[in-house]
């Protein structure tokens, strides 16, 4: 008998690894045509044109989320719950409603932006404006299909838009001449999100419906109602990251100060969205246990989610430690060296946010909306009073810490909230904890230079882990099987 077969908890290690493997996957990709569109498209389009298409894309990027109402959330909740209880017609039930909703309000904004593109967009032609319309609709209509896929728990194709758009985007504005024309590279945005909504329409061809359950709109209301209420707390954990330059140039007016702040908050917070996003994908499999009374699965998953998120926020806080320095005194010269101090300072707002994504994953499997909000509007609150505080005399290290210090209150919150005594013990959190932090000492050794001592650290933190029993040696091979994806 295998060590899996025997342990239920090993079980959970191995299928959460399994996912968070294949969620990496695709990350690897997302983030690598990230950067290939960042690095490729503005060097190729002049400053002005490319202005001009960036503008486009974050309007289009705005509307999609301002009409997106909580979907996920909402399939992420119901649609395993129906699918645990063989009930399929009520899963396209809710699509096709969701669906017919999201198309409603979406064809509404996009002849508002078909109208008003060539205004806020200087130079724009009427050509350039249906094309970005028309990539509106394409991209909200079919984030429909991704976000089924997502409560299905079929993660790869859940994630197959976000991780692959980019590179579709680039290839065609680099084919259609999209680098010398506005029209073009609009054109090539419609033709690439138009291919992405019809292989998500697809993918899920089978889940339209017009049956009884689908004329029942009883059920919506309250499914909407929660899908927008998690929306509002995802919005008020994003302001404590966000929030920081307003609260340095409102308490401080100091416009150099809010450049520190929001250069390392970009380098702190894209970590921080990465230990988001893999926590929300375990939220099909927790609803499924949660609807079968599998409370000591889900507990069980929770508890290795929670450690593995746990140690890629330490992880990722030594990496920062180690080469942040480094990195800003050699890419951003000698004048952005206060980035140093407030990225240090936030890279500890890591090491909240798997206890904050724990909470909102159980409060949302739980349908504890009202607790959610209580949570992220505690953190917004210990934001506010402690930027108030420290910016006027520490400008944008006081945002920093404020902002640290308010992810530590929001972690406490939901610890206390939810009653995560059985998750963290299940994660051997306090025992990871301590760890971590004779890990992240050892990275303010006076060893001559920060580099060297964070690579100490860095280098020091498995064997501590394995030496206090907080990893075993499966579980390490297992972690560098992920890092083996990562890095592929």
């Amino acid at each position: 008998m295998t060590e899996s077969e025997a342990n239920p908890a090993a079980q959970a290690s191995g299928r959460v690894g399994a996912q968070t493997r294949a969620v990496l996957v695709w990350k690897v990709v997302e983030y690598a045509g990230l950067a290939s569109f960042t690095i490729v498209v503005p060097r190729l389009m002049r400053p002005d044109l490319y202005g001009s298409f960036a503008a486009l894309l974050s309007v289009i990027g705005l509307l999609t989320l301002a009409s997106a109402m909580g979907a996920q959330a909402t399939f992420g909740r119901f649609v395993p719950e129906y699918e645990a209880r063989g009930e399929r017609e009520r899963t396209r039930a809710l699509f096709t409603q969701l669906f017919t909703l999201r198309f409603v309000v979406v064809s509404a904004l996009t002849v508002g932006l078909l109208l008003l593109s060539p205004r806020a967009l200087r130079g724009a032609s009427q050509l350039t404006a249906l094309w970005g319309a028309g990539a509106f609709f394409c991209v909200a209509i079919g984030m429909v299909s991704y976000q089924l896929l997502f409560g299905l728990n079929r993660l790869g194709r859940s994630l197959t838009h976000d991780s692959l758009i980019r590179l579709v985007v680039m290839i065609l504005v680099v084919e259609l001449g999209g680098a010398r024309s506005l029209e073009r590279a609009a054109l090539a945005l419609f033709l690439s999100e138009a291919a992405f909504l019809l292989l998500g329409l697809f993918w899920v061809r089978g889940f339209f419906s017009v049956g009884a359950h689908t004329r029942d709109r009883s059920a919506l209301p309250g499914q909407l109602r929660l899908g927008v209420t998690f929306f509002a707390v995802n919005l008020l954990l994003m302001a404590v990251w966000r929030g920081g330059e307003l609260a340095v140039l409102l308490f401080s007016g100091r416009t150099a100060e809010v450049a520190f702040y929001s250069v390392a908050s970009n380098i702190a917070l894209a970590f921080a969205a990465l230990l988001g996003q893999l926590g929300v994908m375990l939220l099909p499999s927790l609803t499924a246990f949660h609807v079968a009374g599998k409370g000591q699965q889900m507990t069980d998953w929770l508890g290795y989610a929670l450690k593995y998120l746990t140690l890629a926020a330490f992880a990722f806080l030594l990496l920062l430690h180690a080469v942040g320095p480094w990195l800003v005194r050699h890419l951003l010269g000698p004048s952005y060296l206060p980035v140093i101090a407030n990225l240090k300072l936030l890279a500890l707002g890591l090491l909240p946010v798997p206890l904050v994504r724990t909470g909102v994953s159980l409060a949302l499997v739980r349908l504890e909306g009202r607790r959610a909000l209580v949570m992220a509007a505690g953190g917004v609150v210990a934001f506010v009073a402690g930027a108030a505080v420290l910016v006027p005399a520490m400008g944008s290290v006081g945002a920093s810490i404020a902002a640290a210090g308010s992810l530590a209150v929001t972690g406490a919150i939901a610890t206390a909230l939810f009653a995560l005594g059985p998750v963290l013990a299940a994660a051997q959190f306090w025992r990871l904890v301590a760890v971590g932090l004779v890990a992240l000492g050892v990275s303010f050794l006076p060893l001559g230079a920060a580099l060297p001592s964070g690579v100490l650290a860095l280098l020091l933190f498995v064997p501590l882990l394995l030496a206090a029993g907080v990893i075993s040696g499966a579980e390490l091979r297992r972690l560098l099987g992920l890092v083996g994806v990562a890095g592929a």
